[in-house]
């Protein structure tokens, strides 16, 4: 795609595309040499100048695990959170549990709050 002046959407999707680069842990050559595409491609991408074809989209979900709806609009499903957690180290899969485990217990409280 052409190379343009970037967009609040395109650098929103930039953004994302950086930091799901970066928790894969791989370098912009390494996910070029993926993608069959130059390392500046990537960058531009990365810095909203350039935007992604529809197969370079999906080509990105593959490789980072996740769905299109994130790289575009930064909304993640249960079954993306799902995931994420457990690529997690055990100790902050256990912290993250533990964090869900009391906002179920704070909603629970406020739905008998309600019915009451």
């Amino acid at each position: 795609m052409p190379r343009s002046t970037p967009t609040s959407e395109s650098t929103a999707i930039g953004v994302r595309v950086q930091q799901e680069r970066t928790r894969m842990g791989l370098t912009r050559e390494q996910l070029a040499e993926m993608m069959d595409m130059s390392v500046w491609y990537i960058t531009d991408i990365e810095r909203g100048r350039s935007g992604l074809s529809v197969p370079g989209l999906i080509q990105l979900c593959e490789i980072f695990g996740c769905s299109a709806d994130y790289l575009l609009f930064g909304r993640l499903d249960s079954v993306s959170m799902a995931a994420r957690v457990d690529q997690l180290p055990p100790e902050l899969k256990k912290l993250v549990d533990d964090m869900l485990a009391k906002q179920m217990e704070v909603i629970e409280a406020a739905r008998d709050l309600v019915k009451d």
